[in-house]
């Protein structure tokens, strides 16, 4: 029996024509031998493993983000790939390094990257990059590095308008953002700040009152409450449902009814939200959704197909509404 025979059955190449009888004994005698296909061997082979890279960038990792991960880690194992997270500390060891390492078959970018490490990815020859950070912009210059790159554009774009659109459509002219100025997550909270503007201007609605804050402190959220009140605002919308749990707590100390006089409206639907006071209208996100569409893009690429999944536009984004807008 010939060396290309035993590899073909072990490996289940397809469309070879191997006798029923010749694949028994070889699957016999690899179990008897407790023979395990070495992953560095087929790494070899393909030019590639079949590993998933995400990166992500250090800090906190909450619960919609853990939700994502999960999903994520579940949908590749549907397709024979394993999803590792790589913590990404910018200035330290550089993503390029950790892909030359691992010679992935797609990097899933969740956030993190500077301009320059955007490009190393792209011309890594990496066969798929999919990006989930709104900060990504693919360089022209390297489309023919061999990496096909997916940008998913709307999930967190289509979530910060979904806000928008909410409170203008209860009748909400005058609103204002609250965005986070927090470097560990800039980069998601500029994307959802640019989308609300946007919004906003679509929906003839005159310019919002941004608010800029470190964090959900008392403090902060109290003023910019107090700010509100002399502007005439009647709607706001948040980063995150932190911030709007601070402000529905800021509009009670100023003794505003919500959402009577403040309509408050968060995004990520955590579990807290059902029980703030009252229970916080928001927008969550569809972890499985978005996970599904970013594995069903990279099985289409490395399939080699030439098309892959087109994005839906409603960024697998849906309204929770409850009491407080």
């Amino acid at each position: 029996m010939s060396r290309a025979t035993v590899s073909y059955v072990l490996n289940d190449t397809p469309h070879q024509k191997i006798p029923q009888q010749t694949r028994e004994r070889v699957l016999e005698a690899a179990q008897r031998l407790a023979y395990s296909p070495s992953p560095a061997a087929r790494s070899l082979r393909n030019g590639r493993s079949d590993l998933v890279l995400g990166v992500l960038k250090v800090g906190p990792i909450g619960s919609v983000v853990g939700a994502l991960l999960n999903a994520m880690s579940t949908r590749f194992g549907t397709d024979g790939l394993t999803f590792a997270v790589h913590l990404h500390s910018p200035g330290l060891r550089p993503v390029s390094d950790v892909w030359k390492a691992v010679t992935p078959a797609a990097v899933v970018v969740l956030s993190g990257l500077d301009a320059a490490e955007q490009a190393d990815l792209q011309r890594s020859g990496t066969p798929v990059l999919v990006s989930l950070s709104p900060a990504f912009t693919p360089h022209p210059l390297l489309d023919g590095s061999g990496t096909r790159v997916v940008c998913v554009e709307y999930a967190s774009r289509a979530a910060a308008a979904l806000q928008v659109e909410h409170l203008v459509a209860t009748g909400h002219r005058r609103i204002a953002v609250v965005t986070l100025t927090d470097p560990q997550v800039r980069q998601l909270a500029e994307g959802r700040l640019d989308a609300a503007l946007e919004a906003a201007h679509e929906a003839g609605l005159p310019a919002p009152h941004v608010v800029e804050v470190a964090d959900d402190s008392p403090q902060a959220v109290a003023a910019a409450v107090r700010t509100w009140q002399a502007e005439g605002v009647t709607g706001v919308v948040t980063y995150n449902d932190e911030v709007a749990m601070a402000v529905l707590s800021a509009a009670r100390d100023a003794g505003l009814r919500v959402p009577e006089d403040l309509a408050v409206i968060g995004l990520d639907d955590l579990p807290a939200a059902r029980s703030a006071q009252p229970p916080l209208t928001t927008v969550g996100l569809d972890a499985e959704a978005l996970a599904d569409f970013v594995g069903r893009s990279v099985a289409a690429v490395l399939a080699g197909d030439p098309d892959v999944p087109e994005e839906p536009t409603t960024g697998f984004a849906h309204l929770v509404r409850r009491a407080s807008a």
